[in-house]
């Protein structure tokens, strides 16, 4: 009886624990993104623009462009556009996509809508006022088209709206100087990132810092120009407008607030920390590609001209041509080089890059690989000094066989490289040319080919490995040198002979003054 007693009690526990799983609301989840201009970085609040100025003098080998010819958008921004001066496609409005998985539930004097609010000083929202919103799904709302999308609230204007109903997945367009410029309108002061006067003016436009924060919330309007909202997803509701009353945010918000910061760069930063030398110890080829085993070397460094806005990284191209073909650093270099992309991991794991076609002979197929990283305001910087050359592809097995140094091969992911080709001129003229040696030898291609494709996909165990060559590369180098051997033990010789002869005539200088 107990053991049906426990039985059913644990189905009763289980049964109610579904339903209440069953009724536990989701979570709110209010997330605007950037969608044209500049990037949001994933995790972050903040979305980075580049202006028209961002491009200074650079260096010989350090610069920049933006990358205008990627799909999402990117543009240099200038600020001093407002809605009313804006035209054609608007190509200086800011975008955001809207998203929330709140379940809208109201009654029907009330309305759903996305309002936008200043700060009247760092780290303060501004008290009761309202940012313009200038446009909802690339539809300006002084249009005339979107009176039942756009509404005034409880300001007085012809010209801003400062609440759109909402609907999930929806696109709303800024414009920051009218968010400057309205602000006196409605408070005193000046809200931050922007510069007193008539009108206020964004500050970054003169060369400032000057970011801009706002805070973005969803939340409700009530009075007669209110009607019944509809669950989200789903339409924008339609309200029904009396003339001359707006309507007025209740203050209930039903998801976020959310913070969201406009950045403006007007300098890039610069790849400044790449060398060939770096890059040349920090990749490996494969088949039909390479693997670039540590970022640091693109990591964007102190900024070039006067950014002040360092946008972080977000991609790392490398662009690669057959030589002597040299790299297009240039907004076409898609049409001009072959091109691979991803995302930019420093101190990150290992990545790729594909699209190489191998070596037939050894000969052919030689690269030509430059590397571009591209920050979150789309300004792409290059070093054109910092490219690899000379770059082969091969399946493991040939690659290794091309020097038949498998372990040192692999282990310096070069058959080039100079340890390997003293390696590989000690086997030749030294081991070879023995008894002992060549058993060494056959052992060695016998048991090493297994243990090198090991070690190409474990480079973790690089280091060691180098480490307990180093002593057989002096070994190597000393048979190959010994007359070098020869002419420094005989220096050695000397100078000891020099130091004794010196020493005998200090003590014989000594004893004739003291007798």
């Amino acid at each position: 009886m107990p053991c049906k007693l426990a039985k059913y009690s644990y189905k009763l526990y289980f049964s109610f624990g579904w339903l209440l799983w069953l009724a536990t609301p989701a979570s709110a989840t209010l997330t605007v993104t950037s969608s044209y201009g500049g990037q949001t970085p994933p995790g972050s609040t903040t979305t980075y623009y580049s202006l028209p100025s961002f491009l200074p003098a650079g260096t010989a080998t350090v610069g920049a462009f933006l990358d205008t010819a990627d799909p999402f958008g990117f543009r240099s921004i200038d600020l001093t556009k407002t809605q009313t001066a804006e035209s054609g496609s608007l190509p200086n409005m800011l975008r955001f996509t809207i998203t929330s998985n709140v379940n809208v539930s109201t009654t029907s004097t009330s309305l759903v809508v996305i309002t936008i609010s200043p700060y009247s000083s760092p780290g303060v929202v501004a008290s009761g006022v309202l940012s313009p919103i200038a446009a909802v799904n690339g539809t300006l709302c002084n249009s005339g088209n979107l009176s039942n999308t756009c509404f005034p609230t409880s300001y007085t204007s012809a010209t801003y709206r400062y609440a759109v109903a909402f609907s999930n997945g929806m696109q709303i367009g800024i414009y920051p100087e009218d968010i400057c410029a309205d602000y006196s309108a409605h408070a005193a002061g000046v809200p931050v990132g922007c510069t007193a006067g008539s009108p206020n003016t964004v500050t970054a436009v003169s060369g400032g810092a000057g970011p801009i924060p706002l805070q973005i919330s969803l939340t409700t309007l009530s009075g007669p120009n209110a009607a019944p909202a509809t669950a989200s997803p789903g339409p924008s509701p339609t309200p029904s407008p009396t003339p001359g009353v707006s309507p007025t945010p209740t203050g209930g918000v039903l998801d976020g607030p959310v913070a969201m910061n406009l950045n403006f760069q007007n300098g890039f930063s610069g790849m400044v920390n790449c060398s060939p030398g770096s890059l040349n110890s920090d990749y490996y080829p494969g088949d039909g590609l390479i693997t670039i085993l540590d970022a640091s070397p693109f990591i964007l460094a102190a900024p070039v001209g006067a950014a002040v806005a360092v946008a972080p990284a977000q991609s790392i191209f490398a662009i690669a041509n057959l030589s002597p073909t040299a790299e297009t650093y240039a907004p076409n270099f898609r049409s001009q080089n072959m091109v691979s992309q991803g995302p930019f991991l420093s101190g990150g794991p290992p990545f790729n890059i594909s699209g190489f076609t191998n070596t037939s002979n050894g000969a052919d197929n030689r690269y030509r690989v430059g590397f571009m990283v591209r920050d979150a305001a789309g300004i792409m910087a290059y070093n054109n000094s910092c490219e690899l050359s000379k770059v082969q592809t091969s399946t493991i097995q040939g690659f290794l066989n091309k020097s038949r140094c498998f372990i040192a091969t692999a282990a310096f992911r070069s058959g080039e490289a100079e340890p390997v080709l003293l390696l590989r001129e000690f086997r030749d003229q030294i081991l070879l040319h023995h008894e002992l040696g060549r058993i060494f030898v056959s052992h060695y291609y016998r048991y090493s080919p297994a243990a090198a494709e090991w070690l190409v996909d474990h480079p973790f165990f690089r280091s060691p490995v180098l480490f307990f060559l180093a002593p057989l590369e002096i070994l190597a180098w000393v048979c190959l040198h010994s007359w070098a051997v020869v002419l420094a033990l005989s220096g050695v010789i000397c100078l000891i002979g020099l130091l004794i002869f010196e020493r005998r005539k200090f003590y014989s200088r000594e004893r004739m003054l003291l007798e």
